[in-house]
């Protein structure tokens, strides 16, 4: 099974662009913060959030990208330098990930409620295929960001 589901993401190409398209969303996003705080262009912030429910989509990425590293890297287990899909080694699928989830929590002034801090959690930290750059990068950016989980998630 795990063979069949790494042949047939691996020749999924919306895999490959998801680091690059995740990076493009960030600066795009990023840009409105940057040049202007004008009402209309952190409008585009809310409605990303409302309309797209990008956090859950981010999320669901996430773990799709997790699995998917695991399965490449095998019996040998996975690591920060296992290249994902060819391009793009697993540490950066898991950076992109989380910076842009960390930015958009931020600028949209949303909390992290508990179902998707959960679904972070048992992927990078309680899962199976688990490594110790899961484990790092996933107590950082919840200590980072801390303020932006719900009171009872922060507890």
């Amino acid at each position: 099974k795990k063979d069949g589901f790494k042949s047939s993401q691996l020749n999924n190409p919306q895999f490959v662009w998801v680091v690059p398209a995740l990076r493009q969303l960030h600066e795009i996003t990023r840009s409105f913060i940057k040049q202007t705080y004008q009402k209309q262009d952190k409008s585009i912030i809310q409605d990303l959030k409302k309309n797209f429910e990008i956090v859950k989509l981010v999320t669901g990425s996430l773990i799709a990208c997790h699995r998917l590293a695991a399965a490449v890297a095998g019996p040998g287990g996975l690591t920060g330098s296992t290249l994902v899909d060819g391009r793009y080694t697993y540490r950066e699928y898991l950076e992109a990930h989380l910076k842009f989830l960390a930015f958009f929590l931020q600028e949209a002034t949303l909390y992290l409620g508990w179902n998707r801090a959960k679904e972070i959690w048992e992927c990078l930290v309680t899962g199976q295929d688990v490594c110790e750059l899961d484990r790092e990068m996933c107590f950082e950016w919840f200590t980072k960001g801390q303020h932006d989980l719900e009171s009872d998630v922060q507890q």
